[in-house]
Protein backbone atom coordinates (compact mmCIF):
# COMPACT_ATOMS: atom_id res chain seq x y z
CA UNK A 1 0.00 0.00 0.00
CA UNK A 2 1.28 3.47 -0.82
CA UNK A 3 2.13 5.65 2.09
CA UNK A 4 1.21 9.23 2.86
CA UNK A 5 4.80 10.41 2.31
CA UNK A 6 4.48 9.96 -1.46
CA UNK A 7 1.73 12.61 -1.59
CA UNK A 8 2.36 16.24 -2.40
CA UNK A 9 1.33 18.80 0.24
CA UNK A 10 -1.77 19.71 -1.81
CA UNK A 11 -2.71 16.05 -2.18
CA UNK A 12 -2.43 15.58 1.59
CA UNK A 13 -4.76 18.54 2.11
CA UNK A 14 -7.15 17.09 -0.50
CA UNK A 15 -7.24 13.75 1.37
CA UNK A 16 -7.93 15.50 4.70
CA UNK A 17 -10.67 17.65 3.14
CA UNK A 18 -12.19 14.70 1.27
CA UNK A 19 -12.55 12.75 4.52
CA UNK A 20 -14.73 15.54 5.93
CA UNK A 21 -17.60 15.31 3.44
CA UNK A 22 -16.61 13.04 0.52
CA UNK A 23 -17.24 15.92 -1.90
CA UNK A 24 -14.26 15.59 -4.24
CA UNK A 25 -14.85 18.82 -6.18
CA UNK A 26 -15.17 20.97 -3.05
CA UNK A 27 -12.25 19.14 -1.44
CA UNK A 28 -10.06 20.01 -4.42
CA UNK A 29 -11.06 23.68 -4.15
CA UNK A 30 -10.42 23.72 -0.38
CA UNK A 31 -7.05 22.08 -1.01
CA UNK A 32 -6.06 25.00 -3.23
CA UNK A 33 -6.64 23.57 -6.70
CA UNK A 34 -8.21 25.79 -9.38
CA UNK A 35 -11.97 26.17 -8.96
CA UNK A 36 -12.43 26.24 -12.73
CA UNK A 37 -10.89 22.80 -13.24
CA UNK A 38 -11.80 21.36 -9.83
CA UNK A 39 -14.16 18.71 -11.22
CA UNK A 40 -11.52 17.26 -13.53
CA UNK A 41 -8.79 17.66 -10.93
CA UNK A 42 -10.84 15.90 -8.27
CA UNK A 43 -11.49 12.95 -10.62
CA UNK A 44 -7.76 12.71 -11.34
CA UNK A 45 -6.94 12.89 -7.65
CA UNK A 46 -9.37 10.10 -6.80
CA UNK A 47 -7.95 7.98 -9.63
CA UNK A 48 -4.40 8.53 -8.35
CA UNK A 49 -3.26 5.30 -6.64
CA UNK A 50 -1.39 7.11 -3.86
CA UNK A 51 -4.28 9.46 -3.10
CA UNK A 52 -6.91 6.70 -3.11
CA UNK A 53 -4.68 4.51 -0.91
CA UNK A 54 -4.24 7.39 1.56
CA UNK A 55 -8.01 7.95 1.65
CA UNK A 56 -8.68 4.25 2.17
CA UNK A 57 -6.07 4.00 4.93
CA UNK A 58 -7.44 7.08 6.74
CA UNK A 59 -11.02 5.80 6.48
CA UNK A 60 -10.02 2.37 7.84
CA UNK A 61 -8.18 4.02 10.73
CA UNK A 62 -11.20 6.20 11.53
CA UNK A 63 -13.52 3.19 11.26
CA UNK A 64 -11.36 1.16 13.64
CA UNK A 65 -11.47 3.99 16.20
CA UNK A 66 -15.22 4.52 15.83
CA UNK A 67 -16.40 0.92 16.10
CA UNK A 68 -16.33 -0.89 19.41
CA UNK A 69 -14.39 -4.13 19.23
CA UNK A 70 -15.85 -7.39 20.49
CA UNK A 71 -13.35 -7.35 23.34
CA UNK A 72 -14.39 -3.82 24.37
CA UNK A 73 -18.08 -4.75 24.18
CA UNK A 74 -17.51 -7.83 26.34
CA UNK A 75 -15.47 -5.80 28.82
CA UNK A 76 -18.12 -3.09 29.15
CA UNK A 77 -20.95 -5.62 29.45
CA UNK A 78 -18.95 -7.46 32.11
CA UNK A 79 -18.52 -4.23 34.12
CA UNK A 80 -22.27 -3.59 33.81
CA UNK A 81 -23.12 -7.14 34.85
CA UNK A 82 -20.91 -6.88 37.92
CA UNK A 83 -22.25 -3.47 38.97
CA UNK A 84 -23.76 -3.38 42.41
CA UNK A 85 -24.95 -0.24 44.21
CA UNK A 86 -23.39 -1.52 47.45
CA UNK A 87 -19.95 -1.14 45.84
CA UNK A 88 -20.51 2.63 45.69
CA UNK A 89 -21.40 3.22 49.34
CA UNK A 90 -18.57 4.80 51.35
CA UNK A 91 -17.61 4.08 54.98
CA UNK A 92 -20.07 6.66 56.31
CA UNK A 93 -22.97 5.02 54.46
CA UNK A 94 -23.25 7.71 51.77
CA UNK A 95 -23.32 7.15 48.05
CA UNK A 96 -19.88 7.81 46.51
CA UNK A 97 -20.93 9.68 43.36
CA UNK A 98 -17.33 10.32 42.31
CA UNK A 99 -16.61 6.59 42.23
CA UNK A 100 -19.72 5.97 40.09
CA UNK A 101 -18.73 8.74 37.70
CA UNK A 102 -15.26 7.20 37.34
CA UNK A 103 -16.85 3.96 36.14
CA UNK A 104 -19.10 5.43 33.45
CA UNK A 105 -20.13 2.12 31.83
CA UNK A 106 -22.17 1.21 34.89
CA UNK A 107 -24.03 4.52 35.04
CA UNK A 108 -27.47 4.64 33.45
CA UNK A 109 -28.72 8.01 34.73
CA UNK A 110 -27.26 10.86 36.72
CA UNK A 111 -29.17 13.92 37.94
CA UNK A 112 -27.99 16.94 39.88
CA UNK A 113 -30.45 19.28 41.53
CA UNK A 114 -29.50 22.57 43.16
CA UNK A 115 -31.90 24.18 45.58
CA UNK A 116 -31.90 27.20 47.85
CA UNK A 117 -33.48 26.97 51.26
CA UNK A 118 -33.65 29.27 54.25
CA UNK A 119 -30.55 27.45 55.57
CA UNK A 120 -28.50 27.96 52.38
CA UNK A 121 -28.08 26.24 49.09
CA UNK A 122 -27.77 22.52 48.65
CA UNK A 123 -26.96 20.14 45.84
CA UNK A 124 -28.55 16.73 45.61
CA UNK A 125 -27.20 14.07 43.30
CA UNK A 126 -28.99 10.97 42.14
CA UNK A 127 -27.42 8.08 40.27
CA UNK A 128 -28.93 5.00 38.70
CA UNK A 129 -26.86 2.03 37.60
CA UNK A 130 -27.55 -0.02 34.50
CA UNK A 131 -29.56 -3.16 35.02
CA UNK A 132 -26.99 -5.92 35.55
CA UNK A 133 -29.49 -8.60 34.53
CA UNK A 134 -29.85 -7.14 31.03
CA UNK A 135 -26.07 -6.82 30.68
CA UNK A 136 -25.59 -10.41 31.79
CA UNK A 137 -28.24 -11.64 29.34
CA UNK A 138 -26.60 -9.76 26.45
CA UNK A 139 -23.16 -10.98 27.49
CA UNK A 140 -24.47 -14.54 27.62
CA UNK A 141 -25.84 -14.23 24.08
CA UNK A 142 -22.55 -12.84 22.79
CA UNK A 143 -20.63 -15.66 24.44
CA UNK A 144 -22.99 -18.28 23.00
CA UNK A 145 -24.33 -19.52 26.33
CA UNK A 146 -27.78 -20.01 24.85
CA UNK A 147 -29.05 -22.00 21.92
CA UNK A 148 -29.86 -19.72 19.00
CA UNK A 149 -33.53 -18.83 18.85
CA UNK A 150 -35.31 -20.61 16.04
CA UNK A 151 -38.22 -19.05 14.22
CA UNK A 152 -40.23 -21.07 11.76
CA UNK A 153 -42.19 -19.40 9.02
CA UNK A 154 -44.58 -21.15 6.70
CA UNK A 155 -44.95 -19.59 3.28
CA UNK A 156 -48.06 -20.44 1.35
CA UNK A 157 -48.39 -20.24 -2.45
CA UNK A 158 -50.64 -17.21 -1.94
CA UNK A 159 -47.87 -15.49 0.04
CA UNK A 160 -45.38 -16.18 -2.76
CA UNK A 161 -47.78 -14.82 -5.39
CA UNK A 162 -48.41 -11.71 -3.32
CA UNK A 163 -44.68 -11.19 -2.75
CA UNK A 164 -43.99 -11.56 -6.49
CA UNK A 165 -46.72 -9.05 -7.37
CA UNK A 166 -45.42 -6.60 -4.78
CA UNK A 167 -41.84 -6.90 -6.06
CA UNK A 168 -43.08 -6.25 -9.61
CA UNK A 169 -45.01 -3.18 -8.46
CA UNK A 170 -42.05 -1.80 -6.48
CA UNK A 171 -39.68 -2.37 -9.40
CA UNK A 172 -41.92 -0.30 -11.66
CA UNK A 173 -42.12 2.66 -9.24
CA UNK A 174 -40.01 5.78 -9.65
CA UNK A 175 -37.73 7.07 -6.91
CA UNK A 176 -40.23 9.84 -6.14
CA UNK A 177 -43.08 7.34 -5.83
CA UNK A 178 -40.97 5.12 -3.55
CA UNK A 179 -40.02 8.12 -1.40
CA UNK A 180 -43.67 9.15 -1.11
CA UNK A 181 -44.62 5.60 -0.13
CA UNK A 182 -41.88 5.51 2.53
CA UNK A 183 -43.00 8.84 3.98
CA UNK A 184 -46.58 7.60 4.12
CA UNK A 185 -45.50 4.39 5.88
CA UNK A 186 -43.31 6.25 8.37
CA UNK A 187 -46.10 8.66 9.28
CA UNK A 188 -48.36 5.80 10.41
Amino acid sequence: MSNNKSLSPKQKVFVREYLKDHNATQSAIRAGYSERSSTVTSCRLLANANVSAAIKKAEEKAWDKAIMSRREALSRLSAMGRSNMADYIDESGKLDIDKILEEKPVLSEFHTKESDTQFGSSVSKRAKLVCPDRAIAELSKMQGFYEPEKHEHTVTPEDEALEHALEKKLDSMSVDELSALLEKMESK
